[in-house]
């Protein structure tokens, strides 16, 4: 899985977090992306099965996924 990939997987659990529904748009600009550069990484997690592109929201697979990836990035802020 691409880095962007990850950034985009955990930025969906922490607006699900927030219960902040996010639509395409505002997802690639709290990421700081271009659309196209959104819909490729969306396109490859929902090839996956982490993600339901169209709705813009994580699969019970993707939170899975998502919470493990903030878990590691939470604990690697810490030990630093």
């Amino acid at each position: 899985m691409t880095q962007l990939a990850q950034a985009v997987l955990v930025r969906l659990y922490l607006d699900s977090q927030a219960t902040r529904r996010p639509t395409q748009r505002s997802l690639a600009k709290a990421l700081a992306l271009p659309p196209a550069s959104l819909r490729v990484a969306l396109a490859e997690l929902a090839q996956a099965g982490w993600v339901n592109a169209e709705r813009v929201r994580l699969t019970l697979p993707g939170l899975v996924l998502a919470t493990s990836l903030q878990a590691r990035l939470t604990a690697a802020g810490q030990a630093a």
